[in-house]
């Protein structure tokens, strides 16, 4: 683990810049279109990077935004406030933290819009579309509309070895995700139509 987000060229792999503002160590990190990208480290804070410039466009500290009267360190190790992923659609910066809450954010403001409170742990999130979003919880997928915040459908995996734990989602289209779930490899319905249904 490395506290710092460097950039690469990759025709030739030259190192172009480092993006500096992480004290936790980068846990999380995801392109957006050609020339942003989101990072999360394990402090609880999240960036939204133009890594072409070096310049931070959003930073958002996930435990400044809870009105706890013990605040640690902004930048200190958190085992419950710790990023396990960021990742975002046109309107929203979305994070799934250590403690299996899923928050959502403004992508413009950086203001908090929803927090997710989920009751088991969750391994990974994925956005489908404009306003849904997939939640890995434990041998389930969630489906959620972040617009209307509510769940949409929910979906329990069988698995040939036992319980499934769902370890990674992947979108192949709002309809279908990809998930790893114990040692097989799933393709799920999601439940959403698409544009072509």
């Amino acid at each position: 683990y490395d506290r710092v987000v460097k950039v690469y060229r990759i025709s030739d792999f030259i190192y172009l810049r480092a993006l500096l503002l992480h004290n936790g160590h980068i846990t999380s990190l995801s392109l957006i279109e050609s020339e942003y990208c989101l990072s999360g480290c394990s402090a609880g804070i999240v960036c939204l990077w133009d890594y072409k410039s070096g310049l931070v466009l959003q930073e958002i500290d996930c435990k400044r935004e809870e009105n706890k009267t013990e605040q640690k360190d902004r930048y200190e190790e958190d085992s419950t406030r710790g990023i396990v992923k960021v990742c975002c659609n046109k309107e929203h910066i979305i994070a799934l933290l250590r403690d299996s809450s899923v928050h959502v954010w403004d992508k413009e403001t950086g203001h908090l819009s929803n927090i997710i409170e989920m009751g088991g742990y969750s391994h990974d999130i994925a956005v489908l579309g404009p306003r849904h979003l997939a939640i890995a919880l434990q041998s389930q997928i969630l489906i959620y509309d972040i617009i209307s915040r509510h769940e949409i459908n929910r979906k329990e995996l069988e698995n040939t070895f036992g319980i499934p734990i769902v370890r990674h989602l992947t979108p192949l289209e709002p309809s279908t995700l990809v998930c790893t779930s114990g040692r097989e490899i799933q393709l799920v319905p999601t439940g959403l139509k698409t544009k072509s249904d």
